[in-house]
């Protein structure tokens, strides 16, 4: 013979374990079928589905979200904010106010509400208390619309 004789243990092991132990024979059996089947995935590549757009589209598509971005925050009213407010009740209370708005951001405790232009931005910022956004208005806010 070439080769040794191969010993069955896992016969043996099987025969010795209790006959309530099935997780251990159920975990011993799928360890041996992972290490086929990671033999196997090591030979054959995936393309990843997130590398498909080339550098330059990727370069293209943030330059132009940059853009947005710089538009959406040029002309800004701040205030401070209650962190409980969410962002719907907060543009719920700027309709209310008749405050025209292309954007609403929560940053920390301040609240940034993006406006068009700056006229549009000095029309509503005399309209918009200071304290509108306060602990107090929140509760006052959702009691009235409890009602």
């Amino acid at each position: 013979m070439l080769y040794e004789e191969i010993s069955n243990d896992d016969n043996e092991l099987s025969k010795a374990l209790p006959p309530r132990d099935n997780d251990l024979r159920v975990n011993n059996h799928s360890m041996v079928d992972d290490d086929k089947n990671n033999d196997q995935s090591d030979s054959v590549k995936y393309k990843s589905c997130h590398q498909n757009r080339s550098v330059e589209a990727r370069r293209r598509n943030r330059k132009r979200n940059d853009i947005f971005r710089r538009r959406r925050f040029r002309y800004v009213m701040t205030r401070p904010v209650y962190p409980r407010f969410t962002i719907k009740s907060i543009r719920k209370i700027l309709r209310q106010y008749d405050i025209s708005y292309i954007h609403t951001k929560i940053k920390q405790e301040l609240l940034i509400i993006g406006a068009k232009n700056n006229k549009i931005k000095d029309q509503n910022e005399p309209k918009l208390p200071i304290n509108i956004f306060s602990r107090h208005k929140y509760y006052a806010f959702r009691r009235l619309s409890e009602v």
